[in-house]
């Protein structure tokens, strides 16, 4: 299962890092 879930889990955090830093952005230019 490792072997499955090492990509998996890095596919995942790519997929959460280009959602999550577009939400910051404009999070931060709305408040700021």
């Amino acid at each position: 299962e490792q072997g499955v879930n090492m990509p998996s889990f890095l596919g995942y955090m790519k997929y959460s890092v280009g959602i999550l830093i577009p939400i910051f952005v404009v999070f931060t230019l709305i408040v700021f």
